[in-house]
């Protein structure tokens, strides 16, 4: 059975909750592969166990740090692409402006979702393509 590990990155409780909802119903419909995860309401947090080479990453696009103050995933980002990660990032966000999308396809993130409706519906679809 291979093992795939996921971490949340959000700092908002219900979307992070929903996203364990959803990796927990997707782990009953994938035969032959056991699902495992961790939330994290920083990306200060996330960096610091990144150690544990994560198969997936889902990233807020803004996320507050420490001093509550809103972040961007961007930092995270670089940081991946210096360390040459094959980490699949999944940047979720609510701010799909047309800039932000921009800059982080320069930064060569291929997969962004905006939160919507369709949300769990498009972000199975890549998992089932990435795996």
């Amino acid at each position: 059975m291979k093992k795939l590990l996921f971490f949340i990155v959000e700092d908002d409780a219900l979307y992070t909750q929903l996203h364990v909802n959803f990796l927990e119903t997707i782990a009953k419909e994938l035969d032959g592969y056991e699902i495992s995860f961790q939330t994290f309401y920083s990306l200060k947090e996330a960096k610091y166990e990144l150690s544990q080479m994560p198969d997936f990453i889902f990233l807020d696009y803004l996320i507050e740090n420490d001093n509550a103050q809103p972040e961007t995933a961007v930092p995270l980002v670089d940081f991946l692409n210096e360390i040459q990660s094959d980490i699949n990032l999944i940047v979720i966000s609510g701010n799909a402006k047309e800039k932000e999308v921009q800059e982080l396809r320069t930064l060569g993130v291929t997969n962004y979702i905006e939160k919507d409706k369709d949300t769990f519906t498009k972000l199975k679809s890549i998992i089932l393509k990435l795996i």
